[in-house]
């Protein structure tokens, strides 16, 4: 269906973007000229996302830190963006940084304070847990949510790190 298309349109946009790369969206006109209706529907939602959303995807790369299931990466400078399709039942988004990397401030796009909280660390690096009232609320929204809404939740954060190790924020 057509709101199924337009989150996994984006999802890939962002995908590609947190690879370092870029995606073209070819919608091909009808024989009339005119552009099919779903087609339509998904650029205007794509349009208003990134109205919305530009800041975790122009001007980002590759953030170069272990993909994890709930989405993806985007950096830009020292600003690590999480782009959240896939909010965990536990609340807690599992971030594993690269050795070197402190996290200095966890926010959402909207500026709300989020806990970040260090679990492990190693030779390799640390493995934290962000969390926030804003994913609790989606969880709990999620878990009594049916259909359609679950697909289309989309949430965003970034990181502002301080990196004593270089390499890890670049290819």
């Amino acid at each position: 269906e057509v709101v199924d298309r337009m989150t996994e349109v984006l999802a890939r946009i962002v995908h590609a973007v947190s690879m370092g790369g870029n995606m073209v969206v070819n919608f091909g006109p009808q024989p009339d000229g005119d552009f099919r209706p779903e087609e339509k529907k998904i650029a205007d939602f794509i349009g208003k996302w990134m109205k919305k959303n530009s800041e975790c995807i122009y001007g980002c790369d590759y953030a170069g830190w272990e993909k994890q299931d709930w989405g993806y990466y985007t950096r830009k400078s020292n600003q690590v963006y999480m782009v959240v399709f896939n909010p965990p039942y536990s609340g807690q988004l599992t971030v594993k940084t690269p050795k070197g990397i402190t996290i200095t401030t966890a926010k959402t796009l909207t500026g709300e304070q989020t806990q970040v909280t260090e679990t492990t660390r190693n030779d390799i690096g640390k493995v934290l847990y962000v969390t926030s009232p804003i994913m609790k609320q989606a969880v709990k929204a999620i878990n009594t949510a049916i259909g359609r809404w679950i697909k289309n939740f989309i949430m965003f954060f970034y990181l502002s790190i301080n990196s004593t190790n270089h390499s890890s924020l670049t290819r």
